[in-house]
């Protein structure tokens, strides 16, 4: 929709679509009216004791959309682990006054966003962990930016990521990791690199996939969490504080 009013193609309101654009909303419409029912299981926590239960969060953008989706980590008493996502969102970026690093950081400050008001709604039974990621350097080093000044855009950004951190931290006691440093990781393990893409499909949101239940080492202990393409600690991912 954002495309067709771009001012290389000067359409009005009533003017019909033609060309590659005409068979790109047929092909959509016709994916949605062919498609099966796609189902959420409503239940995101397992049956029985648990011994921990994580957030992890991630965050990506592009030129077209920035996004931003959390899971929820539980471990059981048996020592299984069950993943599920607990709620995503994602922003179609405007068409002008916005670049790649700009559309990343707007996917943080979304992140942040749903973090505080998933933490807010789980205030008295707070997660033992939080766990930020993303794939963006620009944005994970924008936040540890130690001398100099930010300019206004990047700036207010930055300043409300941490300052929406310092709120998680103070009311709900909830643990950010590493005294609020967040992680990097490859784009491919990055899970809001699905919602900030144009090219997903009904298939990639069913259940059983990778959308629904998280990335597959996100079952595995915390120094295994990301591998790529072997398991390495993740204190080799941090940013400097």
């Amino acid at each position: 929709m954002r495309d067709l009013f771009t001012p290389e193609k000067g359409l009005q309101w009533d003017t019909p679509i033609t060309g590659e654009d005409r068979e790109l909303w047929i092909g959509m419409m016709e994916e949605l009216v062919l498609a099966e029912k796609v189902s959420f299981e409503r239940r995101i926590r397992p049956e029985g004791k648990t011994i921990s239960f994580w957030v992890v969060a991630f965050f990506d953008g592009s030129d077209v959309a920035f996004a931003a989706c959390l899971y929820f980590r539980w471990e059981t008493e048996s020592g299984a682990v069950f993943v599920k996502l607990a709620c995503a969102k994602a922003r179609v970026t405007p068409l002008r006054g916005i670049s790649t690093p700009r559309s990343e950081l707007n996917g943080a400050v979304l992140m942040q966003r749903l973090n505080w008001s998933l933490v807010q709604a789980l205030e008295e039974t707070p997660p033992d962990k939080v766990l930020i990621g993303g794939d963006s350097e620009t944005a994970l080093a924008s936040r540890e930016k130690a001398c100099g000044a930010l300019g206004e855009y990047a700036g207010n950004r930055v300043g409300e990521t941490w300052d929406l951190q310092q709120k998680m931290e103070t009311i709900t006691q909830v643990g950010i990791d590493g005294k609020g440093e967040w992680y990097h990781l490859p784009s491919k393990e990055n899970c809001a690199d699905r919602p900030s893409r144009t090219d997903s499909r009904v298939e990639d949101i069913r259940e059983g996939t990778e959308w629904q239940d998280g990335k597959p080492y996100l079952i595995l202990p915390f120094c295994l969490l990301y591998t790529s393409p072997s398991p390495r600690d993740l204190s080799t991912s941090r940013m400097p504080s």
